[in-house]
């Protein structure tokens, strides 16, 4: 299956929150890399499909915090975020003329968000975080909602639902897609 786990070479996903008052820094970072292989008849023999795709997405945005009240905060963002992909198929043998084709994209997108935090007691919280853009995309939007629980002053834990989507076509290039799952992390506060 091109779907399975064993296809999965890395991943990393990084997000930093900076704030000093009411002015507030966001940077996200996502990375994956994929390198399925697919047996497949042909011809009355087996011939190897075989995939790569990376991914790295980079954003950046300043935020303002609109309302700072004890129990709840409305921060809103602006900003922009890099896309990089690079993507490869190949077959072996080579039973077909090209037998590789690869594409690799670049491309920026402005985005702006918005992010509501609601404390239901000193240390558990409900979270709703979204960004919607374009630009090199026709569409992108992602958004995350999640509750988290403070173990300390300086560490929490949350769990919740992300779920991006992106539209994008240049030249030939289709990347249309929606990524969505349960998250579970870690955060701590410096």
């Amino acid at each position: 299956s091109l779907s399975s786990l064993k296809d999965l070479d890395g991943a990393l996903v990084a997000t930093v929150f900076a704030r000093k008052d009411r002015l507030i820094l966001v940077v996200d970072l996502n990375w994956a890399r994929l390198s399925p292989t697919q047996s497949v008849p042909f011809d009355g023999d087996t011939v190897d499909l075989k995939f790569f795709s990376e991914t790295f997405t980079l954003m950046g945005t300043v935020g303002y915090r609109l309302v700072d009240d004890p129990s709840y905060s409305i921060d809103a963002f602006g900003g922009a975020k890099l896309w990089y992909m690079d993507n490869s198929a190949s077959v072996k043998p080579a039973v077909v003329t090209p037998n590789k084709v690869e594409r690799t994209e670049t491309w920026v997108d402005g985005v702006v968000g918005g992010q509501i935090t609601y404390n239901l007691t000193d240390d558990f919280f409900v979270d709703v975080l979204g960004f919607v853009g374009a630009g090199g995309s026709q569409f992108y939007g992602d958004i995350y909602a999640g509750i988290g629980c403070w173990i300390n002053p300086k560490w929490q834990v949350f769990a919740g639902y992300r779920a991006l989507r992106v539209e994008r076509e240049n030249d030939g290039f289709l990347y249309d897609v929606t990524q969505q799952g349960p998250l579970l992390g870690v955060g701590a506060r410096f």
